[in-house]
């Protein structure tokens, strides 16, 4: 069998390529021959730097057939792997065209397609249409009344048959793997075709240990920022207030994919742009800062695999009290799994205030003060809440990758044999 790397930016930030990246560190081990078609017929190429980190990969400018089927991994199925169609949205994706040629080359009946869904996203139709007016600033008031009405149901009917169109369900030679930290049955009602499992953790150059401190510098502190969301700045003043109310100078080391204000931000902070560093440059830092800001999947993951303190901030809209977190599902999932476990309230909520872009300066002087709220971190991730034999999400999609090479019949078997295990 042969595997193909089918890596894409969906949003602004690395993390559906660090994904790929994670996908294929976890693979090399078993042997598989893994391919990266990049650039091939008119597919997205890798970021600049990108590429001396995917040795895992052959490249492969032209594509031929390598064996007797093959499996394909890419982010998003919906969104970069797609074929076009009439009506809104109906853009082919990026690598449709390397599927079309795959499936040809092959025979559709030897291709499985696994699409690595956003981390988190296994909502309901139901909060899928409420995230939807939250985001478009209704208030909970209103969300509370337009629930109680027959066009709330109308909405959500519509919304369910949407997103199963739009991410492609009815493919019959297609896994969805919902990575998340917490699954949920209303999900798996509405859309029964999502296999839910845990994270897909960070690779071993990420989570390498940290040797420990001999010193610490109680008058500096220093952080890492991964500040992708275009919202980023306006964290910028709070960080500020937080290190004068604190009496610490605070130097955080900024990878941001945008142009930050040009101005000197007041009070003992300092920003120090690395984004033309170096990936080993990068790595290093945000092993040894003191805490990590992270955004999105893929930093969180990271932060979570080394262990510490870290906050989490993947952009908010609106100002004051009625400022919300923009797609907050990734860290509400995250704390959902931690309030299980015990962790005090006190730091779940300032994590999730955070995350909105509120109290941000006493949050930061607290974390710059105050050891016992770095000790109240778990030293190591819980496993995630899902459907038995999934809480690896790496040892999962191993498992699918070594019983699609085994397997007897041909891919839209397999895809419903997958399928009907979830429902189980």
């Amino acid at each position: 069998m042969a595997v193909y790397l089918l890596p894409a930016v969906v949003g602004a930030g690395r993390g559906d390529i660090e994904d790929l990246r994670a996908v294929g560190e976890l693979l090399r081990p078993t042997g598989v021959p893994l391919f990266l078609p990049v650039g091939t017929l008119g597919a997205p190429e890798l970021p600049a730097g990108e590429r001396r980190a995917w040795t895992f990969a052959r490249p492969e400018r032209r594509l031929v057939r390598r064996a007797r089927r093959a499996l394909a991994i890419l982010p998003q199925f919906g969104v970069t792997g797609a074929p076009g169609h009439p009506g809104p949205f109906g853009r082919p994706g990026p690598w449709a065209r390397v599927i079309e040629e795959l499936e040809r080359l092959y025979g559709a009946d030897r291709v499985v397609l696994v699409s690595l869904e956003e981390f988190a996203r296994n909502l309901s139709a139901a909060r899928q249409e409420s995230e939807r007016r939250r985001e478009g600033g209704v208030t909970r008031a209103r969300l509370r009344a337009v629930r109680r009405t027959r066009a709330w149901t109308r909405d959500v009917a519509r919304m369910r048959r949407l997103w199963r169109k739009y991410h492609a369900l009815d493919r019959p030679n297609l896994l969805h793997l919902v990575p998340t930290f917490r699954g949920s049955a209303a999900c798996r009602r509405d859309f029964p075709e999502l296999l839910e499992c845990g994270p897909i953790p960070p690779p071993p150059t990420v989570r390498r240990s940290v040797p420990p401190r001999t010193r610490v510098d109680r008058r500096v502190a220093r952080w890492v920022w991964y500040a992708s969301p275009s919202t980023s700045p306006l964290l910028v003043d709070g960080l500020a207030r937080g290190s004068r109310r604190a009496r610490r100078r605070l130097e955080i080391a900024l990878r941001t994919p945008r142009p930050f204000p040009a101005r000197r931000p007041p009070g003992p902070l300092e920003l120090r742009p690395l984004e033309d560093a170096p990936r080993a440059q990068w790595e290093r830092t945000f092993r040894e800062a003191e805490l990590r800001i992270v955004t999105g999947s893929r930093s969180l993951l990271e932060a979570l695999a080394l262990g510490g303190p870290f906050l989490y901030f993947h952009g908010a809209t609106g100002t004051g009290a009625r400022r919300k977190a923009h797609r907050p599902e990734k860290i509400l999932s995250l704390l959902s799994l931690w309030r299980s476990h015990g962790v005090p309230a006190a730091l779940r909520r300032d994590l999730s205030d955070f995350a909105r872009g509120r109290r941000v300066a006493p949050i930061v002087a607290r974390a710059l003060t105050d050891p016992a709220w770095a000790r109240q971190f778990p030293r190591r991730p819980w496993p995630a809440r899902v459907p038995a034999g999934r809480a690896d999400g790496g040892a999962f999609l191993r498992y699918l990758v070594a019983a699609w090479g085994q397997f007897p019949g041909d891919a839209e078997a397999f895809v419903r044999g997958q399928r009907l295990r979830n429902a189980g």
